[in-house]
Formats: structure tokens, sequence, C-alpha cells
């Protein structure tokens, strides 16, 4: 059961309205996790909403649970009041999961085709080199039977001239083998080189943000439990601080989605100036929200650090299109406790950056 599960009334799984605040149906909270689980193991698309979309995994999870509004075009800031809906939106739920499925098909699709274009060009080149093998093997077989044949029928004379006759076919034969099978190594060894820069620069490119240039979620990911086992072994402090920009949705409402991608760039450039230490992981959550994990760093320390870049982020002044725009953010930092999952320590964190929204954004609060 999720956080918010308690069973529901007979009336109300049938209803199609969302539970009371202190009942949810276990379906119903199955389904929200099944939700949760595809936005944290989307597959990574070069699609429009790929940064948002385990935002919106998230938020449609919040509907189900709580009755919130179904995410349907804007979704709402972090912390901001979320009146309870009328009706929960199945069939809205439907169409986003099948859209993003759909889309995932498509690229897995192409991702497939691209694989099989380059393995066809690989046995189509083989298929060729085998038949001017054979070709070449037919040639200098025709020859040494003539040489057989010459032996024991020719003259010395015309003995010598068959030999030498042959001699040049079966060298050209050769030479053009060697000449082909050294051009055709030197070019499965460019197209494998080239393989591998572009698996590498996909690899790179599968763990950065596109937008941002940061790491993004995946690295979180991947990395969030290394960073706990070190902290532990090596008997150190670590912060998390997960901080979100203030009123991001009213930047991209006055200043279009572009405005709102400056707006990003330029936090993180904040963010990087502001985190510079070897080890530290800066990464973009999702949305307007970043994620910071500081090694051997006390959560006081951790505090006074972000204070400063809460500052830089106030005093940034961000130029777009002539036009000065003005952002100030809000941070939740928590230190590692005993024993304690990385995952709880990022809830936890999540937790404080809630309350700095409460309590009235533009600042950090240390839990």
């Amino acid at each position: 059961m999720g956080w918010f599960s308690k069973k529901a009334t007979a009336e109300e799984t049938t209803s199609g309205l969302p539970p009371a605040d202190d009942e949810v149906h276990p379906a119903t909270d199955t389904l929200a996790a099944v939700v949760r689980t595809l936005g944290q193991h989307a597959v990574d698309l070069d699609a429009p909403d790929q940064e948002d979309f385990p935002t919106r995994c998230e938020a449609w999870a919040r509907h189900l649970l709580l009755g919130t509004p179904a995410p349907i075009g804007d979704l709402p800031e972090v912390g901001s009041p979320e009146p309870r809906a009328v009706k929960v939106a199945y069939a809205d739920l439907r169409k986003f999961v099948l859209e993003r499925r759909t889309l995932e098909q498509r690229s897995l699709k192409e991702a497939l085709q691209e694989l099989r274009d380059i393995l066809l060009g690989l046995m189509t080149r083989v298929r060729k080199s085998a038949r001017q093998d054979a070709l070449g093997a037919q040639l200098m077989a025709d020859e040494l039977a003539a040489l057989k044949s010459a032996a024991s029928q020719l003259t010395l004379a015309e003995l010598k001239e068959q030999v030498k006759k042959s001699a040049e076919v079966i060298g050209e034969q050769l030479d053009a083998q060697t000449a082909r099978r050294t051009g055709e190594l030197k070019h499965l060894g460019q197209q494998v080189q080239q393989m591998r820069i572009e698996l590498s620069k996909a690899n790179v490119e599968a763990r950065r943000d596109p937008l941002t240039g940061l790491d993004n979620r995946k690295v979180l990911d991947e990395s969030l439990e290394r960073y706990v086992a070190l902290s532990e072994a090596a008997g150190e402090p670590l912060s998390a601080i997960m901080l979100d920009l203030d009123h991001f949705k009213k930047i991209n409402d006055a200043y279009g989605h572009q405005g709102g991608d400056a707006v990003l760039k330029a936090t993180a450039g904040v963010l990087i100036r502001g985190y510079l230490r070897k080890g530290d992981l800066l990464v973009r959550y999702g949305g307007e929200e970043f994620c910071v994990l500081l090694p051997s760093t006390h959560p006081q320390d951790a505090l006074r650090l972000t204070e400063k870049v809460l500052d830089n982020l106030r005093r940034a002044n961000i130029e777009y299109k002539g036009k000065t725009i003005n952002v100030t953010g809000s941070a939740g930092i928590v230190g590692l406790q005993e024993a304690e999952p990385g995952l709880e320590m990022l809830e936890r964190a999540d937790q404080a950056l809630y309350a700095a929204k409460q309590e009235g954004r533009d600042r950090a609060v240390l839990r």
C-alpha cells in the first residue's frame, strides 16, 4: 500500500468519484503505483514533454489517490493549492498512458530499424567480398589447370610462356585480394570506431539533460545508493538538497516555454557555480526541480551554501528578448541518518522543500 492507502466503501469504488481524504481503494492504490513506476522507469525519448513526463506521472498518481485535478495541460506548481477533483479522469489517464506507450513503441521500432540497416550493410559487404573472392579463386584455379596441362603437352618455349602468363594472372588476383581485404578491414575498422563513438555519445546523452547540460535523474537513480554506502563506510556526513524554482508556471505563462527554458539554463549556471566541488552530484530532477548530493558535508554547511546559491539566484537578472526575468527558488535540506536508505533521505528533502514553499518560498529549510 502507498502512503495514503486505506479501504474505500463499496459505494465509492463504483462511483467514479475521488475517494475521501482518508479512503483509497486497493485497486486505485495499485493503479497509482503503476503510474508512478511508469514515470520513474520511462524510456528516454527525444520528445518535447520528455523532461516533464515523470512529474506528470506523479501528478496523475496524486489525482488518483488524493482527488487533485487531473494533469491535463499545464502542470501545477510544487506547493500550490490543489483543489479536489469532481471525478477521476480514467479516460484521460488511459489516453495519456496509451499515447506514451505508442510513442515509446515507435521510438524503439526506429532504433531497431537503424540497427537492422547497419547489419544489412555489413552483410551486403561480406557477400560482395565473398563473390569477388570466388571469382578470383576460379581464375586462379583455371590458370593452375592450364599449367598442369601445359606441363605434359607443350614444348619448353610454350611452357615458359604459359608459366609467365599464369604467374601474372595469379599474382594480379592475389594483389587484388590483398588490396581488397586491406581496404575492407580499414573500412570496417572505421565503422567500428564510429559505432563506438556513437554508442559512447548516446550513453552520455542518455545520462545528460539536453536543455541544461546537467546530469539527469537517471544518474541520480544509479548513483544514490553508492553515495550513501560511501558515506556510511567512511563515517562521513552526506547532505541532500531539493531545490525548486518559485512560480515557474507564471514565468512560462508570461514569457512562453522558450523564456522558461532560458530561466532553467541560467539557473543551472548558478547551481554549477554554487556547487563546484569534485564529487558533488548536481542533477535536474524534473521540470524546474533540481537535486544536489554533497558528500562529506554537514547539513548546516549545506544550508549556508544553499542560502548563498539562492541569493545568487535572486540577483541573476536573467535577460530574455530584451526583458529581465527575476527568479527565486526554494530548497529543502537534510542530512543522511543512520542506516537510512537513499530514497528515504530524498523523501525527507522533498518534505523540507514543501515546507519552504508553505513558509513563503524564496528560502531554504533544514530538516
